[in-house]
């Protein structure tokens, strides 16, 4: 991977954003509609467009743990722009797609939201499973996108919770084997 043009990139886009990282503003929510809204988004897109890992004869495919998703620059360009938000520097930010489009083993979790649950601790259900109150989710991606999950932004949810916020969210560990791979490589058994 040639990361001098990308690295210059996301420095761009770093300075673009003034140093708006997750958690600034009211849960945090607006970090990705400000990635998207920025000019240079468009220059790590196309930075990404030309690399050899992103032509479309060889797009990474990531499992989700039902399938597989096509990653195209236009969805790693916000990604690795807010990986180098997070960590502060452009550099981490391409070090960081590298190891990604490295890796093709990796432990996961899927966080379901739930209604009606209040568990005021952990509550272990198997090794793999547990139920934690939402307040105690760690921030990330997955909290966010659970606090929003009782809002009108394409989320299914239950007729009865469209007002309520979640309570709490199931959690189960997995492993994604492979985890990334590429067209005619070995897909998801």
């Amino acid at each position: 991977m040639e990361r001098e043009p990308l690295e210059k990139a996301i420095h761009e886009a770093l300075s673009e954003l003034g140093g708006y990282a997750r958690g600034q503003q009211a849960d945090g929510f607006d970090l990705d509609a400000k990635i998207q809204s920025s000019a240079a988004i468009k220059l790590v897109e196309g930075v990404l467009e030309k690399m050899e890992e992103f032509q479309p004869e060889r797009l990474p495919r990531i499992s989700n743990g039902c399938g597989f998703i096509s990653l195209m620059p236009y969805n790693f360009a916000a990604l690795v722009i807010r990986v180098g938000l997070d960590r502060g520097s452009a550099g981490e930010a391409v070090a960081w797609l590298e190891k990604v489009l490295n890796m093709r083993v990796a432990d996961g979790l899927h966080v379901l939201v739930c209604w009606g649950l209040s568990p005021k601790q952990i509550v272990q259900i198997s090794e793999d499973v547990f139920i934690m109150p939402i307040e105690q989710l760690p921030q990330s991606v997955a909290k966010q996108n659970a606090l929003k999950a009782h809002s009108f932004d394409g989320h299914l949810m239950p007729p009865s919770s469209i007002w309520n916020r979640p309570t709490a969210v199931l959690i189960y560990r997995v492993k994604f084997d492979p985890f990334l791979f590429r067209p005619g490589e070995r897909e998801i058994s």
